[in-house]
């Protein structure tokens, strides 16, 4: 904070429910020159507790969004409205902090669907002047939520989207869900 930054954030370590076993590292990715544009267009991938911010910018922007349907991801969701206000992102280098995955912190996929619906609806303008198509996390979300929500017209509509707008990323992400599939499998 004290090199003129608004927004510091870093990687965390990754483990299993019981906080023993050792899963990965989460890493974050740097922001760039338009950190609004990067957390619109690519996800967010920054963990709520390893950021520090100046509390100037929380009394600019207020707080969480207590809409319901932003629920699992209020913070996403700040960490845009913070970026429409300053540029001046960093993440520091290092893993700085630990995450316990267990059961009660995984968004179900009615809540993933809600909030990326959401969050796309309420950043819709945004998006469409950033990009000239739909963001792959979104796209993403859409295809996998309705699939499993056994909505197939939707989730090949969005898959048909997905595959139009990246037809180079659809390879690789078909070959992770089925390898994804044949793991939950055998």
């Amino acid at each position: 904070m004290d090199q003129g930054h608004d927004f510091v954030y870093h990687d965390f370590y990754k483990f299993k429910e019981s906080g023993k076993e050792y899963l990965n590292i989460i890493k974050s990715r740097s922001l760039g020159e338009n950190p609004y544009k990067n957390l619109l267009i690519n996800g967010n991938e920054i963990v709520c507790s390893s950021v520090v911010m100046r509390s100037s910018i929380i009394r600019e922007i207020g707080f969480f969004d207590e809409d319901p349907n932003c629920i699992a991801a209020e913070d996403y969701d700040y960490w845009l409205r913070v970026a429409k206000t300053s540029k001046k992102f960093m993440k520091i280098r290092g893993v700085w902090g630990k995450y316990r995955e267990h059961k009660k912190n995984l968004s179900s996929l009615e809540k993933n669907l809600k909030y990326t619906q959401y969050l796309y609806n309420k950043y819709l303008i945004d998006i469409k002047k950033l990009s000239k198509v739909e963001p792959k996390w979104i796209l993403k979300t859409f295809i996998v939520t309705n699939y499993y929500k056994k909505q197939y017209s939707s989730s090949i509509f969005y898959l048909i989207k997905y595959i139009s707008n990246y037809p180079l990323n659809s390879l690789k992400y078909f070959i992770s869900i089925i390898s994804l599939k044949l793991k939950l499998c055998g």
